[in-house]
């Protein structure tokens, strides 16, 4: 985590995917909290350890809200949690929606671009928005859970009305949005012709699922606007 500032200077105990136990254990923490899909595989290893576990997960707005809620409660802060939630759904309603389709693209070390199926975390910041997932349907396939290999074809058919590219890579590496133009076919997709070809953030749309989604909602409605 890089978000907020504060935690640049808390220890270090790895990669959310492989973790130090040992370094984990050094820091003798009174709870540890685990992502409940990704993350479950560590819970039985931390309980033996003698570890408290609490596990969450984000597959929904309610989600967000209610680990909110629940941590507050765990950690003895009720009242900074019910503070969070109330902004959290206040600034999401007062989002609305936005009646236009929309893809959400990522891309490969290949050049293999994949949608974001609506039931992924970067399908729910259009979700919540009540946006139209040309995505929906498909099946996963490819490195990224909950997204589905398009091709370019098959993005031309589905022709949204916006399209997100997420660009996995770090500058200077080109971002996904300027790749996609400079491909023939795609220069006649409606949302490269009405300007609604948009980038977002990394972190926001991929990396950080949780309270900031918020963020990433107002981003795209800012952006489609």
């Amino acid at each position: 985590s890089n978000f907020p500032t504060e935690a640049a200077s808390l220890p270090d105990v790895g990669s959310g995917y492989d973790p130090s136990i040992e370094a984990l254990m050094a820091l003798r923490p009174d709870l540890v909290i685990v992502e409940a899909l990704t993350q479950a595989r560590f819970v039985p290893m931390l309980g033996e350890m003698g570890l408290k576990v609490m596990a969450v997960k984000v597959e929904s707005v309610d989600d967000v809200v209610n680990n909110i809620k629940l941590i507050g409660e765990v950690v003895g802060n009720e009242d900074e949690a019910t503070a969070a939630v109330v902004d959290i759904e206040s600034r999401l309603e007062a989002a609305g929606t936005v009646q236009k389709s929309i893809l959400l693209l990522i891309s490969d070390a290949d050049r293999n671009l994949y949608a974001a199926k609506p039931e992924s975390y970067t399908g729910l910041i259009a979700n919540v928005l009540g946006m139209d997932n040309k995505a929906a349907g498909l099946a996963d396939s490819g490195p990224f859970p909950g997204f589905s290999m398009m091709s370019a074809e098959a993005i031309l058919r589905a022709d949204p009305d916006v399209v997100v590219t997420i660009t996995p890579a770090p500058e200077p590496a080109p971002r996904l949005s300027e790749s996609i133009r400079q491909i023939p076919p795609f220069v006649g997709l409606k949302a490269i012709q009405t300007n609604r070809l948009i980038e977002g953030d990394l972190t926001l749309f991929l990396q950080s699922p949780g309270p900031r989604i918020v963020e990433a909602v107002e981003f795209l409605r800012d952006s489609i606007d």
